[in-house]
């Protein structure tokens, strides 16, 4: 999946007022590092990734938000 154009300004401004972003993602991280670039270090960016044929679950998504907040 391609995300053109890439919504920089409004990931900006939320990044600008977040404690962190996390990105879940099912792939070597291709999407954090757009997320990475966009925010320009406003805040840390996290992934959650899943490498294998299983779905992300919420609760680890949730582990991320804990590890983090």
């Amino acid at each position: 999946i391609i995300v053109w154009p890439f919504p920089d300004e409004p990931l900006r401004k939320i990044a600008s007022s977040a404690k962190a972003v996390i990105v879940p993602e099912m792939n070597v991280g291709l999407m954090v590092r757009e997320v990475e670039r966009a925010v320009a270090g406003s805040c840390p960016v996290y992934s959650v990734r899943r490498l294998d044929s299983d779905i992300l679950t919420p609760s680890q998504i949730v582990e991320k938000i804990k590890e983090v907040a």
